[in-house]
């Protein structure tokens, strides 16, 4: 080794194979030096600075701080999280890592880290991507929001975390639910979207048997088919007519209209009374065609047709006789 000057040192030995980048508890960034594969390793200061001056002239350079190694890209500008060897439970991803802005964190970064139990992304306010992977196996892992500023996520991304209980999309965040991102997360029992998500990949809830209950935004346009599978006890919250609307029926999912409309509301006023056995009639005198969530509501005996049985129904719920149908009552299937 050469010492160049009191700010850096540099390696001149053609031998080295294997570098690891650590770092100091003041600040400067180690390097961490083993020769032909062999022997100890070595380790000796490389200033900060030097790495900001780009010492490590590359695309992109190592570089590591309390248990997070990084990759920072050649414009020294951003910086990508490329694995997590801590022992925290608790863990934050901060808005810098040294000195660089964070904006993803890299696939496989936290692959079955039995240790993390929480995880705060909300100071990163640039992270932009969460890649394939990147907290899948993390077992201990309790909840999870997504911030507004994660716009993307990698396949697997929380694949298997099985005590994840709870996951929140914040209004923003990703919009694309990839597949298999919570595949077999079997303690998940609360999804919730309170961003614009428009789809839902391949088994991205498959496995997840303690869900009960997730509404679907309207924004949704693309389910995939097994998006649910192996989900026993879910009920799916939709809006009638939605993407999330066919996919419950096509699925045989129960499901509860957000819509709010109660069974036998026939014209759509918000009450169930005479006024709706004469909607019934009228429409199937072809004198005023009921339509949309309307129609579903004067299906009274829900056997999927309009028909002067369900006229006569709710002629009998109103004159107060016990029939069988939840008249009334905002409508399931």
């Amino acid at each position: 080794y050469n010492t160049r000057s009191n700010k850096s040192k540099r390696l001149v030995a053609p031998l080295i194979v294997y570098v690891i980048i650590l770092c100091s508890g003041s600040g400067g960034v180690f390097l961490q030096v083993q020769v032909n594969g062999a022997g100890p390793a070595v380790a000796f200061e490389l200033k900060a600075e030097c790495v900001a001056d780009g010492v490590l002239t590359e695309d992109r350079f190592e570089v590591a701080d309390r248990g997070h190694f990084g990759v920072v890209n050649g414009d020294h500008a951003v910086s990508d999280l490329k694995a997590y060897q801590g022992t925290e439970s608790d863990v934050v991803i901060r808005e810098k890592f040294l000195s660089y802005d964070v904006t993803a964190v890299e696939s496989f970064a936290f692959f079955r880290n039995e240790t993390i139990q929480t995880l705060s992304l909300y100071d990163a306010t640039r992270l932009n991507s969460l890649g394939q992977c990147a907290f899948a196996g993390c077992v201990n892992l309790k909840a999870v929001e997504i911030p507004s500023a994660v716009q993307t996520l990698g396949n697997s991304v929380f694949d298997g975390c099985t005590s994840l209980y709870e996951v929140r999309f914040r209004d923003g965040s990703a919009a694309q639910i990839p597949a298999q991102a919570f595949f077999e997360c079997a303690s998940l029992e609360t999804v919730l979207f309170e961003n614009d998500v428009t789809s839902i990949g391949n088994r991205a809830f498959s496995g997840c048997t303690s869900l009960e209950y997730v509404e679907i935004p309207k924004s949704v346009t693309t389910i995939a088919a097994s998006a649910f599978d192996n989900c026993p006890a879910l009920t799916l919250g939709v809006w009638y007519g939605s993407c999330a609307y066919d996919y419950a029926k096509q699925n045989h999912i129960p499901y509860v209209l957000l819509d709010g409309v109660s069974l036998g509301d026939a014209n759509g006023d918000g009450y169930v009374n005479i006024n709706d056995v004469t909607a019934i009639q009228r429409h199937l005198s072809e004198l005023e065609a009921l339509q949309g969530i309307c129609l579903l509501a004067a299906d009274v005996n829900q056997n999927g047709t309009q028909e002067i049985d369900d006229a006569t129904h709710l002629q009998a719920y109103l004159a107060e006789y016990d029939i069988p149908d939840p008249i009334g009552e905002v409508i399931t299937q």
